[in-house]
């Protein structure tokens, strides 16, 4: 439907000024609707190009996540700690075998893309002695039962991860940046309890340990002796 009004000529100069005002009114707001019109037809065809433009990013972005998946999933490392409670097979020279308890260890594992390390972290008191150190805790972890509680286990695993991880980690990107160390040479030797020893001494709590005062014996003189005759 066509809302404009004909052109009405000369005759119009003799309308009363009111409904003068009320025909400009309406024709601006003829006009301005159809320029809103126009207006919302432009903004939906351009909304259409940029909802075609949206979907394209989408697609490439689910592409790119997949790959950013797969390289997350390879090239994380990815720890594991666990106690060895494992018993142990004695042979004797005689020939015997006796079953011991075995050394209860805490061990590791990292795996980084197509690598993995073992990693001997230390005996159940080497560990427990070091981070009574490093947290300067006086005689408490070395109380711990891991290899009897599991709730003891947890918290050493959890310490163990809080102090070490980011070592290793530090290391593995030496390797990747520098290609040496190689972190995961069979060579290249790890052991947590030098580790955790290391940061200790990076502590501010920090004490050397106090020399041992060698105590030198005098010599005796030397003896002088006769075979006699009785």
């Amino acid at each position: 439907m066509d809302f404009r009004l004909k052109y009405i000529g000369k005759e119009f100069e003799f309308f009363p000024e009111n409904e003068k005002q009320e025909k400009f009114d309406y024709e601006r707001l003829v006009y301005n609707i159809e320029r809103r019109e126009k207006k919302i037809l432009s903004d939906l065809s351009k909304i259409e190009t940029l909802k075609k433009e949206l979907r394209e990013w989408k697609k490439k972005r689910t592409e790119g996540y997949k790959k950013m998946v797969k390289y997350h999933k390879n090239f994380s490392p990815n720890y594991s700690f666990n106690l060895n409670k494992n018993k142990k097979q004695v042979e004797y020279k005689s020939g015997k075998t006796s079953t011991t308890a075995g050394n209860r260890s805490w061990e590791g594992v990292v795996t980084f893309g197509k690598y993995s390390k073992y990693l001997y972290l230390g005996t159940i008191k080497e560990i427990a002695k070091k981070l009574d150190l490093l947290e300067n805790r006086g005689e408490f972890y070395i109380h711990y039962k891991p290899d009897k509680d599991k709730e003891s286990e947890n918290i050493i695993k959890e310490k163990l991860k809080q102090y070490l991880i980011p070592v290793f980690n530090e290391k593995i990107t030496n390797f990747l940046n520098k290609g040496e160390p190689d972190f995961f040479s069979s060579e290249y030797k790890l052991k947590g309890v030098d580790i955790l020893q290391s940061l200790y001494r990076k502590s501010s709590h920090y004490t050397p340990p106090k020399e041992r005062i060698k105590v030198l014996g005098k010599r005796l003189p030397s003896l002088n002796v006769r075979n006699k005759n009785y």
